[in-house]
């Protein structure tokens, strides 16, 4: 996609409409005291919702080596950050053109509604033909190949990881292939139904790192990093996440605001850094009920039989089997000792 965007600058930056000098006190923009706290949602969510992609780990796990792993993230690190400089240069040369010398039948000012289809119209209007058609179709492999990945990943999660781990344990691997191609099949409907609804597919890309920032985030962090975190915790946290996400509105869903935090302007919305608060609530609520459940299980403050999840049944017998081991090892250590003994009799 990279190249082909690159390809495109040459044509479109030499374009007789492109005048640089249009844009020179453009450069500074401002940023109004009020608008604070949503900038820093969006960076501490452009931080925190990144690096919970499944796509991200699933390459990681694919390297053969820690070395080989942590290499290539430094490495794609360096790159998405050049990635992004062909599409700014794109928006740049876009905001510089005089769109009355060009093919272009529209306002020749464009509202911010129309800042999303600069790209597109750069490559129509100021190149030639044979290299808006090499454009485009870089453009669209790449958005396809990304699509059928995460479809692809949508469906094994929702196959291996719900329906055969929480519902049907011992289902067969037919069974698990027919639920993933209707998996499958649902997920690509629902996300071409929500491409055809919603009018920016930018918002749906910063949507999506909402929901990994408010809710994929706390869980893998507690995951990793919190040993009392169990399936309670989680799907209260889940829950919790979602609801207040949710509540407070979302415009590019068109889901009007239930909840309405300090801040709030009819016209503006959440002043408020609401998705940092909804991760933060969701974090507490994975741990707070870990550490119930943990407490309620383990001290028989509660039956076993209600451990609906099986999270403290299982530490049971990974404990039994810990004891076993640890069981054998010292009978076999007592044999070896005995043998070592009768052995240095004899010598």
């Amino acid at each position: 996609m990279s190249l082909g965007l690159i390809l495109i600058i040459p044509f479109a930056w030499t374009h007789p409409a492109v005048d640089m000098s249009r844009i020179k006190d453009k450069w500074k923009g401002s940023l109004e005291p009020r608008f604070i706290g949503v900038y820093i949602d969006l960076w501490l969510l452009t931080i925190g919702g990144c690096f919970t992609w499944q796509g991200f780990y699933q390459r990681v796990h694919a390297c053969k080596t820690t070395k080989i792993a942590r290499d290539s993230v430094l490495v794609s690190a360096i790159l998405a950050l050049l990635m992004g400089v062909p599409p700014a240069i794109a928006g740049v040369i876009g905001a510089a053109t005089d769109w009355n010398q060009t093919m272009y039948s529209g306002n020749p000012e464009l509202s911010q509604d129309e800042w999303s289809y600069v790209l597109p119209m750069v490559l129509a209007y100021l190149c030639p033909m044979t290299v808006s058609v090499f454009g485009l179709g870089a453009v669209s492999a790449a958005v396809m190949s990304s699509a059928d990945s995460i479809v692809l990943a949508a469906g094994s999660v929702i196959s291996h990881n719900l329906y055969k781990n929480c519902f049907r344990p011992k289902t067969s691997q037919r069974e698990l292939t027919w639920v993933l191609r209707i998996s499958i099949l649902l997920t690509g409907i629902l996300g071409a139904v929500i491409a055809i609804a919603v009018k920016s597919v930018y918002g749906l890309f910063i949507l999506c790192v909402d929901a990994m920032y408010v809710i994929q985030m706390p869980e893998l962090t507690c995951a990793l990093w919190f040993e009392k975190a169990n399936g309670y915790g989680s799907l209260v946290g889940f829950i919790v996440g979602l609801l207040l996400r949710i509540l407070s509105g979302e415009p590019v869903l068109s889901l009007p605001a239930v909840i309405k935090y300090p801040w709030y302007d009819p016209v503006a919305g959440q002043l408020f850094p609401h998705k940092t608060f909804a991760m933060m609530c969701c974090l507490i609520a994975i741990i707070a009920v870990s550490f119930l459940t943990d407490y309620i299980f383990t001290n028989d403050k509660v039956d076993k039989k209600f451990d609906i999840f099986n999270c403290f049944q299982q530490n049971e017998i990974e404990q039994k089997d810990r004891h076993q081991s640890n069981a054998v090892q010292l009978k076999t250590d007592d044999i070896f000792d005995e043998k070592q003994d009768e052995l240095d009799v004899f010598l």
